[in-house]
């Protein structure tokens, strides 16, 4: 018995002094989960529109300039307001929607106090790379990606135009389409390229 409590104060003794006296423990560092994303620089071409009129993201509070930075890992830049710029990947549509104040989920679009559901007459649909799909809301967005998100009642016919007006600028942007490239003063744009924002 008297070995048992022996042994036990010796333990309890080497865990007070471990724990009172080691101060040379380093403090470990926390991360976010953009910072174990790998960095990116993509781009992805995306249109919006609700009960047939497109949306038109050039609002300064959506864009990101050299004094403003609407997120650091997921922005649209001047003069191209259909384009996504992706710097993590792993980033999906919802992020991007919710760093414009918007939320975004497989039935509903949320955007300045109104709401866009899926209901019995109108629907939330979603189109990537010219197919339908049952949601964007945890798709990761990638290079080239071409997204189309249409809320109302379309016919075939003006879904079609609609895709049709989804841009390819993300094609210009990633410098993969340099015969594309136009001969203007908005061109290269500040994060235009594949690597880092210049």
């Amino acid at each position: 018995m008297f070995k048992v409590l022996t042994f036990s104060l010796v333990i309890s003794a080497l865990f007070l002094a471990c724990v009172k006296g080691d101060t040379s423990v380093q403090k470990t560092e926390t991360f976010t989960v953009n910072d174990l994303r790998q960095e990116v620089h993509w781009h992805a071409d995306f249109a919006v529109f609700i009960e047939g009129e497109q949306l038109v993201f050039n609002s300064e509070e959506y864009i990101t300039t050299e004094d403003f930075t609407v997120a650091e890992y997921v922005h649209i830049h001047k003069p191209y307001y259909s384009v996504v710029h992706v710097h993590r990947e792993q980033t999906t549509w919802s992020e991007f929607f919710e760093t414009l104040g918007w939320e975004l989920s497989a039935t509903c679009l949320i955007f300045d106090q109104k709401k866009y559901c899926s209901s019995e007459d109108k629907t939330l649909i979603f189109y990537v790379n010219d197919v339908q799909v049952d949601s964007i809301t945890f798709l990761e967005i990638s290079d080239l990606q071409r997204v189309l998100i249409s809320y109302g009642n379309p016919s075939p016919k003006e879904l079609s135009l609609q895709l049709g007006i989804v841009g390819s600028e993300s094609c210009i942007l990633s410098e993969l389409c340099l015969d594309r490239v136009p001969e203007t003063d908005d061109y290269p744009e500040p994060c235009s390229g594949r690597s880092n924002c210049n």
